[in-house]
């Protein structure tokens, strides 16, 4: 046991010392790529055959060190854990919250997990999906997690927090190799990994059953760690994935949400260069990425809404986001009144605490050429139509 100790104490006083040479005081920087947080295999699996530009290195090189390092931790937790996991028996079905990319997802998610009802990714587990459970883990991690994250997320600034509600697909691409998510490492391969890890190509029948039940332990981890009973996720790629979500969760809930588009792309590119530079491992141009925002909206809101029939009627709902804005709690009671859930009236008085707490929250402000709005409209004219959206009015075109 003490020698084991040794070794644990050896491990964490390596990798603090990696880890505070990476911190910062900048608000959004972030300073640990989730790459350094990957299982070493999946690690090892993503890279290969890559195209990796020379000044990205260290950040290759620092992913490759820290991964190693937090090997024989994960090696822990499994030990103690997995045996826990494999028992536990989920009681509720889940609710998946849906929608592209800046369309009120995370606002929506954030607003569903006041009710204390609900159990969710935290910021903390999305970061260190296998060192979760097991105390000395915590201890460690969950420290430095919050000494080296950032406060505010790069291009929204959302507060961030080791415990906050948090999307789940980095994690879920660390611990299996399967993820929409590696397009923010590798942009150039955006359209391919859309193919690849939202509609499936090429995937097996054994590999998709693979990543589901990789999907369902991590569910598993989150109950566990928030020790509550339902799990409520935010995952905007979950929104092409109905089937898949059905398949492993037939009783699953969906609360869908959608913004208008001409706001969802201004606000999806500037997300994306803000938050880009810090995680990826070749460059593109602004040309490319805009191209790129275009084509996967448009496949994900088809993908969503073929597959919406798939969703018996009292378990899924819909949402605009400008009505949620002017009115949360009608919308809120809607949602739960549609998908049979209870527990509102039960926590109304969390919910009013936190619109309020909102209420002085200041969104980005977008300047946008004539030319961007006619290529807006050229492309998206479908789900403008279909959802009754047109230029906003707040819009300050140039």
């Amino acid at each position: 046991m003490d020698r084991e100790n040794l070794r644990i104490n050896y491990f964490s006083h390596h990798l603090l010392t990696q880890l505070n040479m990476a911190s910062n005081k900048d608000t959004t920087k972030i300073a640990i790529p989730p790459t350094a947080t990957s299982n070493l295999p999946v690690l090892v699996q993503l890279l290969k055959g890559q195209e990796i530009n020379a000044r990205y290195y260290p950040r290759l090189l620092f992913s490759y060190l820290i991964s190693t390092i937090l090997a024989p931790f994960r090696q822990l937790e499994r030990l103690q854990y997995n045996k826990k996991i494999a028992q536990y028996q989920l009681k509720n079905p889940p609710i998946f919250v849906l929608g592209h990319w800046r369309s009120g997802t995370t606002h929506l998610h954030n607003l569903l997990c006041q009710d204390p009802q609900f159990g969710y990714f935290t910021t903390y587990h999305s970061v260190f999906p296998e060192l979760l459970l097991h105390p000395i883990n915590r201890f460690i991690f969950r420290n430095i997690a919050s000494r080296v994250m950032p406060s505010r997320r790069a291009g929204d600034n959302v507060v961030l927090k080791a415990d906050y509600p948090q999307e789940e697909e980095f994690a879920l691409g660390n611990v299996y190799p399967s993820s929409f998510y590696y397009f923010w490492f590798f942009p150039k391969e955006t359209l391919s990994l859309f193919d690849q890890h939202i509609l499936y190509k090429n995937f097996s029948p054994q590999q998709i059953n693979d990543w589901q039940q990789s999907y369902l332990r991590q569910i598993k981890k989150a109950l566990l760690n928030t020790q509550k009973e339902t799990f409520i996720s935010k995952n905007p790629p979950n929104t092409g994935r109905v089937p898949q979500l059905l398949s492993l969760f037939p009783n699953a809930r969906f609360v869908y949400i959608h913004r208008n588009p001409y706001h969802v792309f201004l606000s999806t590119r500037r997300f994306f260069s803000q938050m880009m530079p810090y995680l990826q491992y070749h460059d593109i141009s602004p040309e490319q990425r805009d191209k790129q925002i275009l084509l996967i909206y448009n496949k994900i809101m088809h993908k969503y809404e073929q597959d919406k029939q798939l969703i018996p009627p009292n378990q899924l709902v819909e949402v605009r986001f400008e009505q949620l804005e002017k009115e949360p709690l009608p919308i809120l009671q809607n949602i739960y009144k549609t998908l049979n859930l209870t527990g509102f009236n039960e926590a109304k008085t969390n919910f009013e605490t936190y619109i309020n707490a909102k209420k002085n929250y200041k969104k980005n402000k977008h300047k946008v050429s004539q030319q961007e709005i006619d290529r807006i409209r050229t492309h998206w004219q479908f789900f403008m139509e279909k959802y009754g959206y047109d230029i906003p009015e707040n819009l300050t075109i140039t």
